[in-house]
């Protein structure tokens, strides 16, 4: 065993679920390593990786053999190997954590700093968001709060309103592991937001929110990209409109009950290339709103070129701090850059 660690029960687990993510997984090991001792371990939960990551994960369970490493034959879906990350692991807290985000020097300290203060039943974390290397800050604080705050019982409400929407990206949050096997998990399977379900289907005794952004986010690198419209307009405001306990006018502070109602919506997402004639027929055709359907028809119908150079255009000139969105726009099959190189290459 390495020297400096010793066998113990961990007060912290670093849960990851990873799938053919080899080289971000890498960083992501090579940036916690300095900040880990004896109080935290690593469990990773491989869905069935056919690239690097085995060799990966031994090569850094030489230097930390507190790493915990399962590979399925297949992946179980993302809800599911977390679900099955937080099972194999010992810590009394576990952070649910992305397999490609960094943390800033001293961030597992400040959290099992908090986590011995006030045993709270979810701590979480703010983040910054940067592009795919890095280079560029899109987003210093994604958590809109100046300070660190702490909510109690009859807070509920104030915490869903404040947290919800950051929270449906699942790295910023650590969780009591007691309180996350005492609660239903598999109706969340497949909503991709298993941890939402966890937190708020019942109330939460102490939720602790940790105001400084700590983690680096790396953005447009989400496995689920190709069904971000399935994801946004649909099983994600079906997850928090299914949360009964909160008010209406709390849940509408998340999410609209049907976003894809929205013209502008939908044409941002055609311009990604994330909404096409497909999801159209799946989704859309079926509900009862007919005059919206064939607005959403004719959307789905427009040339996708030209609806990514207009509304590219659109958002530089109304929205020039709306870094995500550019990105996505930028990145998207429809982007003229992008359809050019790909004309050149022959893809």
């Amino acid at each position: 065993m390495t020297p400096g660690y010793r066998q113990q029960v961990p007060e912290l687990s670093l849960c990851i679920a990873t799938l053919n993510r080899a080289r971000y997984l890498s960083e992501t090991l090579e940036c916690l390593l300095p900040q880990l001792n004896s109080d935290i371990e690593i469990v990773i939960l491989d869905g069935g990786s056919s690239d690097r990551t085995p060799e990966v994960v031994e090569r850094f369970r030489q230097r930390f053999p507190q790493l915990k490493y399962e590979r399925r034959a297949e992946a179980g879906g993302i809800d599911r190997d977390f679900d099955d990350a937080v099972g194999l692991a010992s810590g009394d807290y576990c952070w649910l954590m992305s397999d490609d985000d960094l943390l800033e020097p001293g961030t597992l300290q400040k959290v099992l700093v908090q986590i011995r203060q006030g045993t709270p039943s979810v701590v979480v974390v703010n983040a910054a968001i940067y592009n795919a290397d890095f280079s560029e800050l899109l987003h210093e604080r994604m958590l809109r709060v100046a300070e660190d705050r702490a909510y109690g019982l009859e807070d509920n409400e104030r915490f869903f309103i404040d947290a919800a929407r950051y929270l449906s990206y699942i790295g910023a949050v650590i969780v009591r592991r007691e309180l996350w096997q005492s609660r239903a998990r598999a109706p969340y399977f497949g909503s991709y937001f298993i941890h939402l379900g966890v937190l708020f289907q019942a109330p939460l005794t102490r939720a602790f929110v940790i105001a400084e952004p700590l983690v680096k986010i790396r953005y447009g690198n989400a496995s689920w990209s190709a069904r971000a419209f399935e994801i946004w307009m649909f099983k994600w405001p079906e997850l928090i409109w299914s949360f009964n306990r909160f008010s209406s006018e709390a849940r509408r502070a998340i999410s609209p009950r049907e976003p894809w109602k929205s013209v502008k919506t939908l044409l941002l997402y055609r311009a990604k290339g994330s909404y096409t004639l497909r999801d159209y027929r799946v989704w859309i055709r079926p509900q009862r709103a007919s005059a919206m359907r064939f607005i959403a028809l004719g959307v789905a119908l427009m040339p996708g070129l030209l609806t990514n150079s207009a509304v590219t255009w659109a958002t530089k000139v109304l929205f020039p701090r709306a870094g995500e969105s550019l990105i996505d726009l930028q990145n998207s099959h429809y982007n003229v850059i992008h359809w050019l190189r790909n004309r050149r290459s022959g893809t």
